[in-house]
């Protein structure tokens, strides 16, 4: 059974909500654990499956193969920049060398990073599957919120929460 704050969900209907959150978002920051610390990159997202799985692309010879292989458990947070949105998924990542994968999720601008194409031999995709979700929506714009803490500053009065906060697990 997924959950979330809001209520009860079935773990489809939690990750339809997770491709939901994620839709229009293409830059996240992935965690992945490196000689016990954390360990952020930036990652662009390629695709969420029905199944909750986030794709990327990768190259075999970065630090992240060894990193994930090492220990997979992972997280990429997502923000949406003007609507104050947030997204955090925790899951279990993988490198996958799938080549007819890598032909769909493949664009041309890919060529940036690896001249021969999806042919490249250092090329390969990595495959995050969640295991849970948070999101946090602003209930309110910047605006509301500067004028929340301006309140707050002026009555001595904590600020109110401004946003909307959901957890779900899809397992």
């Amino acid at each position: 059974m997924t959950t979330s704050e809001n209520g009860n969900t079935s773990r489809e209907q939690g990750l339809q909500m997770l491709q939901d959150l994620l839709r229009g978002l293409k830059f996240g920051m992935l965690t992945a654990m490196r000689a016990g610390a954390l360990r952020a990159r930036p990652m662009t997202l390629l695709q969420c499956s029905d199944n909750g799985d986030l794709w990327f692309l990768t190259s075999k010879l970065t630090s992240l193969v060894p990193d994930v292989e090492q220990d997979d458990r992972v997280n990429v947070s997502f923000s949406s920049g003007e609507d104050l949105a947030f997204i955090s998924v925790s899951g279990r990542a993988q490198v996958v060398i799938d080549r007819a994968k890598l032909a769909e999720l493949w664009q041309p601008s890919f060529v940036k990073w690896f001249p021969l194409g999806p042919d490249d031999p250092n090329v390969s995709l990595l495959r995050v599957h969640a295991e849970s979700a948070e999101s946090w929506n602003s209930i309110h714009r910047a605006f509301t919120f500067l004028f929340g803490v301006i309140r707050a500053i002026t009555t001595g009065e904590p600020a109110r929460p401004t946003s909307d906060h959901m957890k779900l697990e899809l397992q």
